[in-house]
């Protein structure tokens, strides 16, 4: 079998080719030497419209995804947000939330809400309850590295999401919070609003 030289110094085209491009290229470029069953299968490709990358290089490899394994609906994060106690403003459960998150759990709720519907975290379903890992962890990975400081390897330790996801949920919170939402929380009160303020302040 004949072997095959290639040669890089042309620009690539897109990713399909017509049978009138790889013949002119051929024309072109007579260092490529190829055996005539590997053209034919070139030519076929192109009739088909598949790329034809994966007939010259079949043996390329791709980055494999990791996959820790963890149902992160079974994480503490995730079950703190089932425990009933949480909605009692008073109970140490929810005051511990406020403590560690920077806002009580109704507000987070709130929040969370927002981030569904701007699509914070680019999510072609937000709304989907079969997430590997749930929106409301998301945000309390975030909220969580904003309160506190901490770095991506702590949050790992106590949610178990990876370091990676961690900084790219971080990143994408950042973003979208900034663009979309930051206005609805931050703004100088007015009116009746600032007056009630004030009141507040007086008592």
């Amino acid at each position: 079998m004949s072997t095959i030289v290639i040669s890089y110094d042309d620009e690539t085209p897109d990713d399909v080719y017509s049978v009138e491009w790889v013949s002119s290229y051929l024309e072109k470029n007579p260092v490529w030497l190829f055996n005539n069953e590997l053209l034919s299968k070139i030519v076929k490709a192109t009739e088909d419209h598949v790329n034809y990358h994966s007939i010259v290089w079949p043996t390329i490899k791709t980055r494999q995804r990791y996959n820790t394994g963890i149902d992160f609906k079974q994480t503490e994060w995730y079950k703190v947000l089932h425990n009933p106690l949480i909605l009692e403003p008073t109970s140490y459960i929810a005051r511990q939330f406020q403590r560690r998150f920077r806002l009580p759990y109704p507000l987070f709720l709130d929040l969370v809400e927002d981030v569904k519907e701007y699509n914070i975290f680019n999510l072609n379903n937000p709304y989907s309850k079969n997430l590997k890992i749930p929106i409301e962890l998301k945000c309390m990975v975030s909220l969580r590295m904003l309160g506190r400081d901490l770095c991506c390897d702590d949050i790992f330790e106590m949610s178990c999401i990876p370091l990676s996801t961690c900084n790219k949920i971080y990143r994408l919170f950042i973003k979208g919070f900034t663009e979309k939402i930051y206005t609805k929380y931050v703004y100088i009160p007015k009116d009746e609003e600032f007056l009630s303020i004030l009141k507040m302040y007086d008592m």
